[in-house]
Order: structure tokens, then sequence, then C-alpha cells
């Protein structure tokens, strides 16, 4: 399996959990905000505890990508 195919598997499950989040009403909103940027952050810190120096930045950018795409409503 090569690195591509493996981190768009992972961003689409992060992807997934996060319109999970976000499509929860009976959660106020901004506490599902605070619940999609903390999961998020908490992934590219995971993330970025890997040695791949500069190649980080092909793994943390679409993480963040997806963090600031998700519409919680």
């Amino acid at each position: 399996m090569s690195i591509q195919v493996f981190m768009q598997n992972w961003t689409n499950k992060l992807k997934e959990t996060l319109h999970l989040i976000s499509d929860d009403v009976s959660v106020s909103q901004e506490r599902r905000v605070r619940l999609v940027v903390h999961a998020s952050s908490l992934v590219c810190a995971l993330v970025a505890i890997q040695p791949l120096p500069f190649a980080d930045i092909f793994v943390l950018t679409p993480i963040q990508v997806v963090m600031v795409t998700v519409n919680v409503k």
C-alpha cells in the first residue's frame, strides 16, 4: 500500500468522523466546533511526532484542509 493511498484512507476516516461530530444537533454549535478542532489537532500532533522531515507537510496539510472545510451547522 502506498503512502498516498494510506493517507487518503485516513483522511476519509477523519472527514467522516468530523462530519458525524458536526451533524450532532444535540450538542451546542460552539462545543461541536471545539470538538472538530481538537480532533483534527490531535491527529496532526500524532502525525507530527513521526520523523518525516519536510514530508510531513504533505500529510498535515490535507488534515488541516479537512478541519477547515467541515461545515458545523
